[in-house]
C-alpha cells in the first residue's frame, strides 16, 4: 500500500484531480460530483435542501472559501471529515475555491527570503575582476 493506500485502495472514494503536490478525493457514493471550473475552483450541484448544514463529498479543508448566489457561506468539517457549507437560503449549486492561507504565504515569503539571502552570500563570494 503506498502513501495514499487507504484512499487509492478504497472503491468509495475517488480521486478527482491535483491540486499542486495534493490529490482531491471524493467519495462514490452517487453523491453530486465536484465539477472544475477553473484553477482550484469547483461546482457541486446541490439536491434539493432547506437552509442548514449541508455536507459535500469533498475532503474538508480550512482553505476551502464557499458560495451559493454570489454570497459567502460559512464552512465546517464534519464528523465524517468531509466539507459542510451553511446554506442561508436554498440553493442549486455551491462554487467552492481553495485559497492559500496565511501559513502557505508566509511559507512562500521564508523560501523567497531564503533564495535572496544565498543569492547574496553568492554574489558576495564571487570573484570580481
Amino acid at each position: 500500500m503506498g502513501k495514499a493506500g487507504f484512499l487509492t485502495d478504497n472503491p468509495p472514494v475517488r480521486s478527482l484531480a491535483r491540486i499542486g503536490s495534493f490529490r482531491v478525493f471524493a467519495l462514490a457514493d452517487g453523491a453530486a460530483e465536484p465539477v472544475p471550473t477553473g484553477d482550484q475552483r469547483w461546482r457541486i450541484t446541490l439536491p434539493p435542501a432547506a437552509p442548514g448544514w449541508v455536507s459535500l463529498p469533498i475532503a474538508y479543508s480550512p482553505l476551502w472559501v464557499a458560495r451559493a448566489d454570489g454570497g459567502p457561506l460559512a464552512v465546517r468539517r464534519n464528523e465524517r471529515g468531509l466539507l459542510e457549507v451553511a446554506l442561508i437560503a436554498a440553493a442549486s449549486s455551491v462554487e467552492l475555491e481553495h485559497r492559500a492561507g496565511a501559513a502557505e504565504w508566509a511559507g512562500v515569503a521564508v523560501s523567497l527570503g531564503a533564495v535572496l539571502a544565498l543569492l547574496a552570500v553568492w554574489w558576495r563570494r564571487t570573484p570580481r575582476a
